[in-house]
């Protein structure tokens, strides 16, 4: 059982296969199947992940080829958001991005611009009621193992581009968008994932848009 980086797009999980197969069939190993069994949360959390990407391969093989696939396999395992991000922000500004929607204007534009996200709330984690826990606007940047951003949300849209951007020293640092799935009203959160924001001393921000529009921003300190 291989257990792969659950960000990984499905390319990067078939190369893997594919180099793998390779690896061992070259090693005069036999594969007899392998298994997509996709995302499935993890037992306990590994490397600050709470699910994985899981690929069976039933192989028959002497530990010569095994070991090679072992020494191949974090190579592939290593790519994910922040190797994505960190190219992305060598080549995409945020405030030069343009949102492009299709369909009746005069029924999305009023949507948007009624859309409500109510004050950031900075905190280390928070329960199943979004009540946030460890909530600061300073943070001892040693300790740190996660940080979110909670927010209330209301007349919201399904389908709207919802981004939430994290900024350390006015530079952007991480991007999530997404077509809003939530519903009308209710809380959310976002984080920063800490493999990309390393939680490094410094001044941060995080600004929640919808659409174009900047709806919400918080900013924080860690040292």
């Amino acid at each position: 059982m291989v257990i792969l980086e659950p960000a990984l797009e499905e390319s990067a999980v078939q190369q893997m296969i594919n180099r793998s197969t390779e690896v061992l069939t070259k090693g005069e190993g036999k594969v007899n199947r392998v298994e997509k069994w996709g995302k499935r949360r993890l037992a306990y959390e590994l490397n600050h992940r709470q699910e994985g990407y899981y690929v069976l391969f039933d192989v028959l093989a002497d530990p010569a080829p095994m070991d090679e696939l072992d020494r191949y396999r974090p190579a592939i395992e290593a790519v994910g958001d922040a190797d994505v991000q960190s190219v992305a922000m060598r080549h995409i500004r945020p405030d030069e991005l343009a949102i492009v929607l299709v369909g009746d204007a005069d029924a999305i534009l009023p949507a948007l611009e009624g859309a409500a996200i109510g004050p950031i709330t900075v905190a280390i984690g928070y329960n199943s009621r979004f009540v946030p826990v460890g909530a600061s606007l300073s943070f001892d940047a040693s300790t740190l193992t996660s940080l979110f951003a909670i927010f209330t949300y209301n007349n919201m849209t399904n389908g709207a581009q919802v981004s939430t951007i994290w900024f350390k020293d006015s530079e952007p640092i991480y991007i999530d968008t997404a077509s809003w799935e939530g519903g009308t009203g209710g809380y959310g959160a976002s984080s920063c994932p800490l493999e990309i924001c390393l939680y490094e001393a410094g001044n941060y921000r995080v600004a929640i848009y919808v659409g174009e529009a900047l709806k919400q921003a918080a900013l924080l300190a860690r040292r």
